[in-house]
């Protein structure tokens, strides 16, 4: 029998992709936000964007999320020959009904971070500073 591995979190995006979430837009209610120090607080739901020296902390996951949902974009994580993860991620408003990808982008990483949440942590800072104006 296959054994099942239920020890999943959430992993919350990092400061500097939090701090770009808010320049893009991002106002989705959260339960955690960073402050000004990088620390980071369990409060009350709310969005901790609207105050100047707090930052919403949402998960990775509602991050990928909200830049598909917002931004036509959809980031997959893919394992690599070698063991290692890599991103791509495509643009599903240039045709929804073939999905397209878009062509290369230069300085797209070539798929050398050990785990999962590294490689979407790239993602999202590369989405968030390349390719949303």
């Amino acid at each position: 029998m296959k054994t099942i591995n239920n020890n999943i979190e959430e992993i919350r995006v990092g400061l500097s992709n939090a701090k770009l979430l808010k320049e893009k837009g991002f106002e989705v209610l959260g339960k955690y936000c960073y402050d000004c120090l990088g620390d980071i607080y369990s409060v009350k739901l709310e969005n901790h964007n609207k105050h100047t020296k707090k930052f919403t902390a949402p998960t990775q996951q509602l991050t990928i999320d909200w830049i598909l949902e917002n931004h036509h974009l959809h980031l997959v994580i893919l394992p690599t020959v070698t063991g290692y993860f890599t991103f791509k991620w495509i643009d599903v408003q240039l045709d929804p009904e073939n999905v397209i990808e878009r062509p290369p982008y230069k300085n797209v990483d070539s798929g050398d971070y050990n785990i999962v949440t590294e490689a979407k942590e790239a993602a999202i800072t590369y989405v968030l500073t390349n390719l949303l104006k």
